[in-house]
């Protein structure tokens, strides 16, 4: 597998949030949870106080990572994403969670 360099929007958001979620995309897709985590973070967090982009994880197909300004917002995401039926894995067991 090659790896491509990081695009424009992925390098600002990396530099501009402080906190990333990133998120195995299952087998079959992410279907509507998808559309429902743009719709909710368009609603709850707000046009340019997030960013989404396609990234990947070490032995899985494709992940989404979802870049976050404050912690308390990520806490919100959180709870949507458990209402999905999504799982985030700790960071300690190699969970997808980077905060800087």
């Amino acid at each position: 597998m090659r790896n491509r360099p990081p695009s424009p929007r992925k390098k600002r958001d990396e530099i501009e949030f402080p906190i990333r979620i990133r998120l195995v995309v299952p087998e079959e897709g992410l279907g509507k949870r998808l559309d429902q985590m743009h719709q909710w973070l368009a609603q709850s967090i707000g046009q340019g106080d997030y960013g989404v982009n396609a990234d990947s994880v070490p032995g899985t197909a494709d992940a989404l990572s979802i870049y976050l300004r404050s912690s308390e917002s990520a806490e919100r995401f959180f709870a949507v994403l458990d209402s999905l039926g999504m799982e985030v894995l700790d960071p300690r067991d190699g969970g997808w969670i980077r905060s800087s």
